[in-house]
């Protein structure tokens, strides 16, 4: 079986399935393959559409698998939406977006944090994943060099990208995006990571030696 023809999408659809409701830790999660983006909410997980008599390469199942492993064994398993989606709805009914999409970018470098300490493997699709994600910016930029200039325009998404370079993800694309960046701008961004850093350190001071938790979505 050729790379161009890796997998048949419909049975990828119910590998995804099975694999996004055990890595969520939610068994009746419902699995929706829809429009061109993926996301989570409390009891669904979201991917893009496809058809399912089409083969898929291998390159495009790494890419849904790292959805996979950001919406579902990230978000679904660790974020704690009674939380996160309350503060993006209370920064966006004031009219603050730089907020509402700076908190869920914090909230995308936490989570994988978590997911590539507690599963060395997924940093793979991620690595995958990320590239997509960076690719789709850097084709914006190309065709306007001032969405770099503006902190509210660019601080989120380039905290994600300064977030995941710490996390060693092995894609050109990172630093390419972070070139973008005027030299104000890239000091905002290790200063919002340096925070981001400090919040997912592991707590192990129990006194015991033993594992204590990990700060949340509250944190």
């Amino acid at each position: 079986m050729s790379e161009d023809q890796y997998m048949r999408a419909d049975q990828f659809m119910h590998e995804m399935g099975g694999v996004s409701r055990t890595l969520g830790r939610n068994h009746d999660a419902r699995i929706v393959f829809r429009g061109d983006k993926a996301g989570a909410k409390p009891d669904e997980l979201i991917y893009p559409a496809m058809t399912g008599e089409q083969w898929l390469a291998l390159y495009t199942v790494q890419v849904f698998r790292g959805f996979a492993d950001h919406e579902g064994l990230g978000h679904m398993a660790h974020t704690d939406f009674d939380v996160l989606l309350p503060a993006m709805k209370e920064a966006a009914d004031k009219g603050d977006v730089m907020l509402k999409r700076l908190i869920n970018g914090i909230e995308d470098v936490r989570i994988e944090k978590i997911v590539t300490n507690d599963f060395a493997g997924t940093k793979k699709n991620l690595e995958v994943t990320t590239g997509i994600v960076n690719n789709k910016y850097l084709e914006a930029y190309a065709e306007d060099k001032t969405l770099a200039d503006d902190f509210r325009r660019v601080g989120p998404i380039a905290v994600t990208w300064e977030g995941r370079r710490r996390l060693g993800y092995d894609t050109d694309t990172i630093q390419q995006c972070l070139d973008t960046l005027s030299p104000a701008n890239r000091t905002k961004v290790e200063k919002w990571c340096d925070l981001i850093d400090s919040l997912c350190r592991l707590k192990s001071d129990d006194g015991k030696g033993g594992f204590n938790g990990r700060p949340g979505t509250q944190d």
